[in-house]
């Protein structure tokens, strides 16, 4: 089987340097110690996931897609990365989430219980989030597969492998991105 490796998009500044740790290196009375810096990547919020967020988002972008359609717990910092990474290659961003968090609308008295940091931290970045509810977190990929379906014809996810891989993917406690594509618009 061939695997095409997608073009990454840079987002992050990488590489990312090796620090030595020479008080753990003391400590441990052993050869040097080296710390690699992901939290350095220079993306927002995303630390290590940048790498990720770059290849995710370089094939979604190659392949024409408009929205990005991903998932977490809403307590997650893929969450936030996926939706901040969306919104600066110009992706709309579908997300989520298990629990019954939703972002804060700062309203008082909404009735809403109020969402996490890093949920209202993706909707800032203008993420639309769908919280389950009690729903386990397998349920998750059915959620997505949900929103694709309600944005209207001539949406659905790239092939089904994709969908496939949705459903295989959550089913395992995997994040999953489903990039979906429009063929007319929606």
């Amino acid at each position: 089987m061939d695997v095409t490796v997608p073009p990454p998009l840079p987002l992050g500044v990488l590489p990312t340097p090796l620090v030595a740790a020479d008080r753990l290196r003391a400590a441990l009375g052993c050869d040097p110690v080296w710390l690699k810096r992901d939290d350095l990547a220079g993306f927002g919020v995303a630390g290590n996931k940048t790498r990720a967020l770059e290849y995710l988002l370089g094939d979604a972008v190659a392949g024409g897609a408009d929205v990005l359609v991903t998932g977490g717990g809403p307590d997650s910092n893929f969450v936030p990365a996926a939706a901040l990474a969306a919104r600066v290659v110009g992706l709309d961003c579908e997300l989520v989430v298990w629990g019954s968090a939703v972002p804060d609308t700062g309203a008082p008295d909404s009735g809403r219980p109020g969402g996490t940091p890093n949920l209202d931290l993706a909707a800032a970045a203008g993420a639309r989030i769908r919280a389950l509810g009690d729903d386990p977190p397998t349920r998750g990929a059915c959620g997505a597969l949900e929103i694709v379906d309600a944005r209207g014809p001539g949406f659905g996810v790239a092939s089904p492998e994709d969908r496939a891989a949705a459903h295989l993917a959550l089913r395992t406690g995997g994040v999953v991105a489903a990039v979906t594509h429009t063929s007319g618009g929606a």
